[in-house]
């Protein structure tokens, strides 16, 4: 994966895990650095970090609830365009649950935001009647 894909997938899983309910924790924190090591798997672990901490600082500058929320609109859109390849989505998606389960409870509010996942990538979430591919 190119370093803006890492941009992307970084903005993508903060937001997620920051607007479904308020905060990012330790254990979130370390689901979204797994998820964002295997998609990196050849890069410089001090490079990825490095721009995963910019990612973060920029998203934590952010203090308007619409522009957090806009965040993570453009976030699920964009990763569409830096990957465009179904089966990989549904791997992102997976992060996504991952990550949204990191606290032990997997929130309503993150339910609909994966549900929104899904069906931008048309993909069937676990959580809708959607006839679009089974995740």
């Amino acid at each position: 994966m190119e370093l803006q894909g890492v941009n992307v997938l970084t903005l993508l899983y903060i937001s997620f895990g920051d607007v479904s309910d308020k905060s990012i924790d330790p254990k979130e924190w370390q689901a979204i650095t797994t998820s964002i090591y295997r998609w990196t798997p050849n890069e410089d672990r001090k490079v990825i970090d490095g721009i995963m901490q910019d990612v973060k600082d920029f998203y934590f500058q952010l203090t308007n609830y619409d522009d957090l929320i806009s965040t993570l609109h453009n976030s699920i859109d964009k990763v569409k365009l830096v990957i465009p390849e179904k089966e990989k989505l549904k791997v992102v998606f997976e992060d996504l649950i991952t990550i949204a389960k990191a606290k032990g409870v997997l929130r309503t509010d993150a339910v609909e935001i994966l549900d929104m996942c899904a069906r931008s990538w048309e993909l069937k979430s676990y959580f809708s009647d959607d006839d679009e591919d089974e995740v």
